[in-house]
Parts: C-alpha cells; sequence; structure tokens
C-alpha cells in the first residue's frame, strides 16, 4: 500500500490537477475576492494555461485528473446549488447530470473515491478559510452548519475516503495543503506591500 504512494506520475498528474482546480477556483472567486495572486499574474493566459496542465496531467493519468477535475467542478456548483447557471439549470441539477455522465465513463468507485475526496479538501478549505470567508461575507459551511458539525462530516468522510482510496487520497491531501501553503506565503506578501485589512 505504502509503495504505491512513490508513484512519480501518479502524484504529478494529481499535483497538476490540484493547480487546475486552484486557477478555477480562484478565477470563480475573484468577483467575491477581489484578489488572487495565480489568477492575477497569468491575465489572459488563464485559459490557454490551464489547458496546457491538465493535457499534461491528462496524459499522465485520466482517470485521476478527469474524475478530481469533475468532482471539483460538481462540489462546487453543489455549495452553490440554487444558482441558476449558463443552461438555465440550477447548480445541484447540473451536479447531479455531470455525476451520472462521470460514473458512466469513469466507473462509480473512482467518481464516488474522488467526490468525498473533494468533498474533504472543500471542508478543510472551509475551516482553514473561515476568517477571510466571514470578511468578505462568502459561503462557507461553518459558517452555515456550524464548526462542529462540519469537523464531525469531515472526520466520516476521511474514513471513507481511505477505505475507497488510500493512494488518492493521502496524495491529494499533500498536494492540498502544498499549494494551501504557497497560497498563503504570496497573499501575506501582496498584502505586507499593499498595507491592507487583514483576515490571515
Amino acid at each position: 500500500m505504502l509503495l504505491g504512494l512513490f508513484d512519480i506520475k501518479y502524484i504529478i498528474a494529481v499535483l497538476l490537477t490540484g493547480v487546475v482546480i486552484k486557477l478555477m477556483d480562484d478565477y470563480i472567486d475573484l468577483d467575491q475576492e477581489g484578489d488572487s495572486f495565480l489568477v492575477n499574474n497569468m491575465n489572459r493566459g488563464l485559459l490557454p494555461y490551464s489547458l496546457i496542465i491538465l493535457s499534461m496531467a491528462c496524459s499522465l493519468d485520466i482517470k485521476v485528473t478527469v474524475s478530481l477535475i469533475s468532482s471539483a467542478y460538481m462540489v462546487g456548483m453543489f455549495k452553490d446549488g440554487n444558482r441558476k447557471l449558463s443552461f438555465k439549470l440550477k447548480g445541484y441539477q447540473e451536479s447531479l447530470i455531470i455525476a451520472v455522465i462521470f460514473s458512466l465513463l469513469l466507473g462509480f468507485h473512482e467518481l464516488l473515491s474522488s467526490l468525498v475526496i473533494i468533498s474533504i479538501i472543500q471542508l478543510t478549505d472551509d475551516i482553514i478559510d473561515i476568517r477571510k470567508d466571514r470578511y468578505f461575507n462568502n459561503k462557507n459551511f461553518i459558517l452555515e452548519f456550524g464548526f462542529i458539525e462540519v469537523i464531525l462530516l469531515n472526520l466520516i468522510l476521511i474514513l471513507a475516503a481511505l477505505k475507497l482510496d488510500f493512494k488518492k487520497f493521502i496524495i491529494s491531501i499533500i498536494v492540498f495543503f502544498a499549494l494551501q501553503a504557497i497560497e498563503f506565503f504570496f497573499t501575506k506578501r501582496i498584502l505586507d506591500e499593499r498595507d491592507e485589512p487583514r483576515w490571515i
């Protein structure tokens, strides 16, 4: 089991996928938070760079890449479930349709494990970002349901993820915290330079 964690192609695929998910998330949230080191520096290059990075990840491991990307989209849309989207569907309706499609394309187990892992990452991100989300009045599961409830749900999901796909979970969590650390460093530097109000 532990030897599987040192699959270099798999690790790089998850890392590149994590970068694309981070770019997608920051771009969508830009109107709420007003700043993103990655999005602001990429500017109009955001879409082509994202496609290139995603293509590289797919070439290394297409199943894990597509399952994580689609799961990130589903969880994001479900979080904002009642908002009407481009195809006039609500977020949760679009998420359900995508879940059915990718369950057929990738297999139910592959998609389920990614959905659980992305849900853990979303809840953990809400725990980390509680001060920022309160400052910007963003949606946050802790603000909506409570700290204890989110912690308990996250623990249950972690146990499920370990059972469903140990390797994918461990590598995804390591990548998540690595990207969080990089974001924290650059965000702190930007705020220090601008002498703006702090939430970190």
